[in-house]
């Protein structure tokens, strides 16, 4: 399947909201609890919810929800145009 840069899908300089699904290969788990190495990896949560936090704010997006479950998550996000064009290039990333 061919697959569009997001430039195409949508005009950069206009809001978007987007549900963002990442999914783990191979049935690893990422978080939770894992049957197959019989570990707890909730604490791997607690830091990929900050880091999710901490990114938008350097690129300019909403993180509207989330929703981390062991496997795969997902997030409802928003562009922020409008907060990209008026930071200096070195503090917000396009």
């Amino acid at each position: 399947m061919v697959r569009f840069a997001r430039a195409e899908l949508f005009d950069p300089s206009e809001v978007a909201i987007l549900h963002v699904i990442g999914r783990m290969t191979l049935r690893c788990f990422l978080f939770g609890f894992d049957p197959v190495s019989r570990k707890n990896l909730d604490h791997r949560k607690v830091w990929i919810e900050e880091q999710l936090k901490t990114q938008a704010a350097n690129f300019g997006i909403d993180l509207l929800s989330m929703a981390i479950l062991s496997n795969h998550f997902h997030l409802i996000l928003r562009s922020r145009p409008n907060v990209v064009g008026r930071n200096r290039p070195h503090h917000t990333s396009r």
